[in-house]
Parts: C-alpha cells; sequence; structure tokens
C-alpha cells in the first residue's frame, strides 16, 4: 500500500525520459526515490523541479517532476 498519490497532469516525453507534471505540493518526493505508476511499475525520480518562491500563491498546486524512463499513467504512487 502506496502512503502518498500524485495525479497526473500532464506526460512530456524528453528522450528516453519524462517530464510529468503533477498536481500537488512535492513533499515526499526526492531525487533519486522510486515512484510507481498505476500498474506498480517502478520509476526513478531524476528530479524534483525548484519551486519559484517570487509566487508564493502557486507553490503546492502542480509540480513537475524528470522521471527516468516513459510512463504512461493516470497517477503516481509513493
Amino acid at each position: 500500500m502506496r502512503n502518498l498519490n500524485y495525479k497526473i497532469i500532464n506526460i512530456f516525453p524528453i528522450g528516453n525520459n519524462c517530464s510529468v507534471t503533477i498536481e500537488g505540493s512535492v513533499t515526499g518526493l526526492k531525487n533519486g526515490m522510486t515512484v510507481y505508476d498505476d500498474e506498480n511499475i517502478a520509476h526513478q525520480v531524476l528530479s524534483v523541479a525548484m519551486v519559484n518562491e517570487r509566487e508564493k500563491n502557486s507553490i503546492g498546486e502542480t509540480t513537475t517532476v524528470l522521471i527516468k524512463g516513459l510512463i504512461n499513467s493516470e497517477n503516481i504512487h509513493v
């Protein structure tokens, strides 16, 4: 059973990896950690995007992560 679930808003392939925009705060996501898609396939988080602190109203609404490999899912589970 996974503790954290993030809804995927957008997936953008970049070479053999994917930029994935997710809904919500990234508390609990870290570079190098393993996440799982809806089919329980493991994926590695290569990078969690930095937050622009000048736009404090949008902090926590969406975040972009770089995932190793290609992902085809509606959610990411941690």
